[in-house]
């Protein structure tokens, strides 16, 4: 998980930062269940790979164990993919299946 925190370019002291914007931005997260919509995509490239941070630093303020954070990883690869090319409505779902996982977790 730290490796793709650092990839996205996060400081050490900006994960505590981002954990607490993710606190107040979880409302507007996805939530677990149903078929995503295209309102649950994120808007662009920015805003994915925003939400895509903020739910890694999440899981790991959440101090999930190694072997959960690591199952997280390959949804996040997938999802930074999917953010990278554009396809939001991809990314949308994936964002659905990685908070199902760390709420789950």
């Amino acid at each position: 998980m730290d490796h793709f925190l650092k990839r996205r370019g996060a400081a050490p002291g900006a994960v505590a930062v981002a954990a607490g914007l993710t606190l107040g931005l979880a409302v507007g997260l996805t939530l677990p269940g149903g078929p995503a919509t295209a309102q649950d995509a994120p808007a662009n490239v920015d805003e994915c790979l925003q939400k895509s941070f903020e739910a890694a630093s999440r899981a790991k303020e959440k101090g999930l164990s190694e072997d959960a954070m690591a199952a997280l990883e390959p949804i996040l690869v997938k999802l930074e993919g999917e953010c990278d090319s554009g396809n939001m409505a991809a990314a949308g779902a994936t964002l659905k299946e990685l908070d199902a996982k760390i709420e789950g977790s």
